[in-house]
């Protein structure tokens, strides 16, 4: 699962494995919390929210380990039950990374995504950006490029002026 070379262990973080969450009481009271956030956000009918889930290092290879976790996480299970909250869980993509074989999702002694766990997440957001109408044209660009709509004559909207001899 890792590139380096102690590649039979990992570096977990003890806040990984908390029983907080786990608790789905406490959880769907955060998720009516972020709910009602999104909703004040996107009041004015132009803002639009998106909350990124991003998972512990224990939650994505809580599958891969010798002995079970004393508490496996329920984030993305609980925000993943309210299809209205706009949230981009991140946890059973990355384990499906890791499970199918890609190596340093996170990185091996530490607590952050190695590369491909970056550009996972990346993705995952530019499509649940383009599925909420906020970004445009990606597709003809790149698959890991957006473009964001702008207001016409505002900084970057202005047409960019080649001149020529």
């Amino acid at each position: 699962m890792f590139s380096s070379a102690a590649a039979t262990t990992t570096l977990f973080r003890a806040e990984d494995f908390q029983p907080w969450r786990a608790d789905h009481r406490l959880l769907e009271e955060r998720r009516a919390s972020l709910h009602a956030i999104q909703d004040a956000v996107e009041a004015n009918g132009v803002t639009r929210f998106l909350l990124l889930v991003a998972p512990d290092k224990g939650t994505v290879y809580a599958d891969f380990l010798l002995e079970p976790p004393p508490h496996r996480s329920a984030v993305d299970e609980v925000l993943g039950a309210d299809p209205t909250l706009q949230a981009v869980p991140l946890a059973a993509g990355l384990t499906a990374l890791a499970a199918g074989g890609v190596r340093d999702v996170y990185a091996p002694n530490g607590s952050r995504w190695g590369l491909e766990g970056q550009l996972y997440a990346a993705r995952t957001v530019a499509r649940t950006l383009g599925r909420l109408g906020v970004l445009t044209g990606a597709a003809d660009a790149s698959p890991d490029v957006a473009i964001l709509p702008c207001r016409p004559g505002q900084g970057d909207c202005t047409p960019t002026r080649t001149q020529t001899d």
